[in-house]
């Protein structure tokens, strides 16, 4: 979420901007409830995308608190995607059990920074992952699981 302070202009124009004091006191207030984009001072209603540091920092802190749809969505808004996007994008998959997605992202990432061990062990984890979840016992543990335990969505 992005709380900008109010340009005085057209029928507004009476009312003066807060001060950054009161934009970061909301911000602040805000942030408990939903991450907050502290990137710039004030944005175009054109602009698109997120900064990439600040879209995989948010989606790292949903991931972390099992909030898996909500990283991949937030990990989607970010305006590059370099060999971390795809490794983070690889670990919030893991954790959703979508295998071969993941594979790919992690794949992705070792291609794109092929020296980087923490992306190589994420690639062999999801390969060896997913050849053992095709196995029928797995598919249906992992229906059973589902059915039993649903994941949080958002």
């Amino acid at each position: 979420m992005n709380l900008m302070p109010l340009i005085p202009c057209g029928e507004m124009k009476e009312n003066c901007s807060p001060s950054p004091e009161i934009i970061h006191q909301c911000r602040r207030q805000a942030g408990i409830h939903l991450p907050q984009f502290y990137h710039c001072r004030q944005c175009r209603a054109d602009a698109c995308g997120v900064p990439g540091e600040e879209a995989k920092k948010i989606a790292r802190r949903l991931l972390e608190q099992q909030r898996y749809e909500s990283a991949l969505l937030q990990l989607g808004r970010a305006d590059d995607k370099d060999d971390e996007w795809y490794f983070i994008q690889g670990k919030i998959l893991m954790a959703m059990r979508q295998y071969a997605s993941a594979h790919q992202s992690f794949r992705e990432a070792v291609r794109r920074n092929p020296g980087n061990n923490e992306y190589r062990a994420g690639a062999l984890e999801a390969a060896v992952t997913l050849k053992k979840h095709q196995k029928p016992l797995y598919r249906f543990a992992d229906w059973a699981d589902g059915v039993l335990h649903p994941r949080k969505k958002m």
